[in-house]
């Protein structure tokens, strides 16, 4: 998974490279796609991934049920990070703000 890449765009990705050894008559079993699948997924996922091995059989979890899983996973994320961001964001904006009233107040005095 590459960094910042959303889940859908991961999983299409992997879904053409399947699609190519498909092709190639090389097929791989559901745990074996699974296990991939989580393994190529970024440091922030690990705890998830790790979550999954451990709570589903992989050999019997399909794709779809992979994808809604990891899914409901990126939108709590999402959330995370906005809550982590949005008081330094704020703080920045009153700044930027601030600099820009000076600037201003500077400028009426030339």
């Amino acid at each position: 998974m590459k960094e910042g890449e959303r889940i859908d765009d991961m999983f299409g990705r992997m879904q053409i490279l399947l699609n190519g050894l498909k092709a190639l008559k090389q097929s791989f079993s559901k745990a074996q796609i699974n296990l991939k699948l989580l393994d190529s997924m970024s440091k922030i996922w690990k705890p998830k991934t790790m979550t999954i091995t451990r709570a589903h059989d992989l050999r019997k979890l399909t794709w779809d049920g992979l994808i809604e899983i990891l899914r409901v996973h990126e939108v709590h994320l999402q959330e995370e990070v906005r809550k982590k961001l949005q008081p330094r964001l704020t703080e920045l904006f009153k700044f930027v703000s601030t600099k820009r009233k000076e600037t201003k107040a500077l400028k009426k005095k030339r």
